[in-house]
């Protein structure tokens, strides 16, 4: 029950604790110290914590500038006032490790976070303290309304973690970050990358709750590998909006699909809520996906990829939809393989984007209308039917 640390460890050396137990600690939150925690472990190296238990403290475990610190087999139950149950701040090497990080809640508060990797300021100084670097989550169980967040983090790994939370893992602007083998339920979103480059996430399973997508990618976004993921979610599995250097392979995705990347990958993929192309032009390989669902659509301004080698399932509504002249959609029922949407007014006097071709259907006419590469204006109006 103390103010402000339960245990308060600052420049120490080879640090052992064993089997300690922090409780209400921190409450006095108006003095802003760092040391408002169960356990505070600050400018040290080479620390060891085992079978420690913090519950209803400010925070339960605070590592700033911290090297060298293992954390296993440990507790840490709900926080106080404040609002993130275990924070690593500055330093390098750090893992948690078989650790249970939860609130006592039935509903985890606003905000909350089970565990957060980046800079703080602490005492009202002026300057926060650095972001870590090399830092090891592995086989824990967190829940919060955002279980990990990732900010200005360099060499993040997250291994074998069991998310429980509204969101899974957000990442901001961090470099290096590995998610493998993990399982998220979270409720809106699984992974969400709003900025950062090198980021892999493989392997991992996506409980149906993730309703607004279990994974999200962001245009600030680069060098991102999805990659042997499965998706259980009904409503979005992989959202990708305006980011490069992106490759989606070999995943299970029962939700729809958004796909906008650049000088990307999309491939071996198997697609049972189909994909939907969005965000303007898009340069990049979609080749040999199995694709189901409502087939492939098209939002306002995005370009047609090359659609060869996919295979289509016996889809319940669309295997494929044309953009209308206002970008608008035209559905079509399929029963027997891919059909294509045809407009039924009369075709655009130029094309929308240079080197389109398209197929019209003008009053039961169809038309084939070609340019030359590059070209802005109609080489050739085909008559093809009737």
């Amino acid at each position: 029950n103390a103010g402000e640390a339960g245990f308060g460890i600052a420049l120490v050396t080879n640090l052992i604790m064993v089997n300690c137990v922090a409780q209400d600690c921190g409450w006095l939150v108006g003095s802003n110290n760092v040391d408002n925690a169960g356990f505070a472990l600050d400018f040290g190296k080479f620390a060891t914590i085992v079978g420690c238990i913090g519950i209803s403290n400010w925070a339960n475990l605070l590592l700033l500038s911290q090297n060298y610190t293992r954390v296993s087999d440990s507790v840490f139950l709900d926080q106080g006032n404040g609002t993130t149950n275990i924070w690593i701040v500055g330093g390098s090497r750090t893992m948690l490790q078989n650790c249970w990080v939860d609130t006592l809640a039935a509903t985890p508060l606003a905000n909350h976070v089970g565990v957060y990797a980046g800079p703080k300021r602490f005492w009202s100084g002026p300057t926060d303290f650095g972001p870590p670097s090399e830092v090891m989550l592995e086989d824990c169980y967190i829940r919060g309304q955002y279980a990990v967040w990732c900010n200005q983090a360099n060499g993040v790994t997250a291994r074998g973690l069991f998310l429980s939370a509204i969101e899974g893992i957000n990442i901001y602007s961090s470099t290096n970050v590995v998610i493998r083998d993990c399982v998220t339920t979270a409720g809106s979103v699984g992974v969400r990358v709003v900025s950062g480059s090198g980021i892999s996430i493989a392997g991992n399973d996506f409980r149906p709750q993730a309703v607004n997508g279990a994974v999200i990618v962001g245009a600030s976004t680069e060098a991102v590998s999805i990659t042997g993921n499965r998706s259980w979610s009904t409503n979005w599995s992989f959202r990708i909006f305006g980011p490069q250097y992106v490759t989606l392979a070999h995943n299970l995705a029962y939700g729809a699909v958004d796909w906008g990347a650049h000088r990307s990958l999309c491939a071996d993929n198997i697609l049972y809520g189909g994909i939907r192309f969005v965000g303007g032009v898009i340069s990049n390989a979609f080749v040999r996906n199995v694709i189901g669902g409502s087939g492939i659509w098209y939002d306002a301004g995005s370009s047609t990829p090359n659609l060869a080698n996919q295979t289509w399932l016996a889809n319940t509504a669309t295997n494929l939809w044309m953009p209308a002249v206002t970008n608008g959609l035209v559905p079509v029922p399929d029963t027997y393989g891919p059909w294509i949407g045809l407009q039924t007014n009369a075709p655009p006097a130029a094309p929308s984007s240079p080197g389109m071709a398209a197929l019209w259907n003008s009053n039961g006419v169809v038309y084939l209308l070609t340019t030359v590469p590059g070209g802005t204006t109609w080489a050739a109006t085909n008559k093809l039917a009737p």
